[in-house]
């Protein structure tokens, strides 16, 4: 199943919104920020779309470590039932910058066969850094800083897309 709408038009939108304005994104998803505001994005984002396009904003969420000079957002959004679709969007930083990342579905059109990957987001393109188990929040903040804190790792390959 090719990936629902819903789900691409807020994690492109959240993506962009870490890319354009990594203070903003920390300080409307950080903890002095609005609890609600990710679920009243989510809704509000269904409302134009068509009905059988739409998920319900069930099982947002909102997660916030800083810790060790780093500052780390993880976004959980709605089960992803299709490829492509987000199971976490998530933002680090620290004192080289801000770097966005998403644990995705992959589903290979030519078996079927099921695994997660984590991408990478920036204004100029789409990291695939590969596969990478289902994981929870913290797991997958861990697995982000790790990226980020190696300069020599590189992605398996890279997409160019205009996202900032």
């Amino acid at each position: 199943m090719d990936a629902r709408q819903h789900h691409m038009q807020v994690k492109n939108l959240l993506a962009r919104m870490a890319i354009q304005s990594p203070e903003r994104f920390f300080v409307t998803f950080g903890p002095n920020g609005d609890a609600t505001y990710l679920a009243d994005l989510w809704d509000a984002i269904g409302q134009d779309l068509p009905t059988d396009e739409r998920v319900p904003s069930a099982g947002v969420a909102t997660w916030h470590r800083s810790a060790d000079g780093q500052e780390i957002i993880v976004l959980k959004l709605p089960p992803s039932g299709a490829r492509n679709e987000a199971f976490f969007v998530g933002a680090v930083r620290n004192a080289g910058g801000c770097r966005l990342f998403c644990l995705e579905r992959v589903v290979l059109p030519s078996t079927s066969a099921e695994f997660t990957i984590l991408s990478e987001m920036a204004a100029h393109g789409r990291s695939n850094w590969g596969p990478v188990r289902a994981c929870v929040a913290d797991e997958f903040a861990n697995l982000m800083c790790r990226v980020a804190a190696d300069p020599s790792a590189r992605p398996l390959s890279f997409a160019p897309m205009r996202l900032g």
